[in-house]
């Protein structure tokens, strides 16, 4: 006999929002990039890791990065590869710039789906008023990285999965993710977030196959929150439009087509932004499903 799972059994928010999915096999790692004043916008990296199918591969791979290359603690901080910075030796410029594109390459090599949120900063904005204004900025670049995410596991993943958030354990943002991600899965005030999203935004809210709270982790607990870095890095560069970063850029595979519509929504001052590389198929093997009988479809 055919009976029904009583919805007091399927997984729910904490804010009692019922999630979709049944199964968690993502883990989405979080960064910020442009937390300066001077910087003009505010970035939001989420790096989507299949835990079954590419965990222990892309871990395997970056470990021998680090191994290869000698980062500094046994980290890479884009910033500084970008500078010319390989481990304690701060002119090999050559050298940190391959490193830096390697690392890039590496969603293209396993099919890792990237989701970036940003926001814009004001360009009248004075310094320290600026400053001050680091919170706004942050959280709409969160919400944004957050709803993107949102978006890739209703559309793209499996309809069984659900999804955990690790973001870098930072005194400067900790309160604030955690607050605004209490919004986005239904709490009391959603309506302002709502007032300040367009409306074709509104369907992806409140989160559903986003399980639990932000969990936070010290890049050297969570490998994978190097790659956050090094994704939000390169993005951020790309849509300020630095002209010095072109093998960068197409390390990431990032194009003008996918990026025009996020930068270009003025309603927003931002916008999100969803990559899904194909993998190489002899790295990563693509899961045949279909919710269609008789018809199925490679997904990565």
């Amino acid at each position: 006999m055919k009976t029904n799972v009583d919805s007091c059994c399927r997984p729910k928010s904490r804010s009692g929002i019922p999630l979709s999915g049944n199964k968690i096999v993502r883990t989405i790692y979080l960064d910020e990039s442009g937390t300066s004043a001077n910087n003009p916008i505010a970035l939001v990296c989420g790096v989507i890791i299949d835990a079954d199918r590419q965990w222990l591969k892309v871990e395997t791979h970056l470990n021998a990065l680090i191994a290869e290359y000698e980062p500094e603690n046994g980290r890479f901080h884009a910033t500084e590869l970008f500078h010319g910075k390989c481990g304690r030796n701060r002119d090999e410029k050559e050298r940190a710039h391959e490193a830096l594109i390697k690392i890039l390459s590496i969603p293209s090599l396993f099919g890792i789906p990237l989701a970036f949120g940003y926001h814009k900063k004001q360009p009248n904005e004075e310094v320290e008023r600026a400053r001050g204004q680091f919170a706004v900025h942050h959280a709409m670049a969160y919400s944004l990285s957050a709803i993107a995410c949102e978006r890739y596991m209703r559309e793209l993943a499996l309809p069984e999965e659900i999804a955990t958030m690790v973001a870098e354990n930072t005194n400067e943002s900790k309160k604030l993710v955690k607050f605004m991600h209490s919004i986005l899965r239904g709490a009391p005030h959603t309506e302002i977030l709502f007032q300040a999203l367009p409306e074709e935004y509104h369907r992806l809210l409140p989160l559903q196959r986003i399980k639990d709270t932000v969990h936070f982790a010290e890049k050297n607990e969570a490998i994978f929150l190097q790659l956050a870095d090094a994704f939000g890095f390169v993005m951020r560069s790309f849509i300020e439009g630095r002209t010095n970063a072109d093998e960068f850029h197409k390390a990431l595979m990032i194009s003008p087509e996918q990026v025009a519509p996020m930068v270009h929504n003025k309603e927003l001052s931002g916008g999100m932004l969803v990559l899904t590389p194909k993998a190489n198929p002899y790295l990563t093997p693509g899961r045949t499903w279909s919710t269609i009988p008789g018809y199925e479809e490679i997904r990565y």
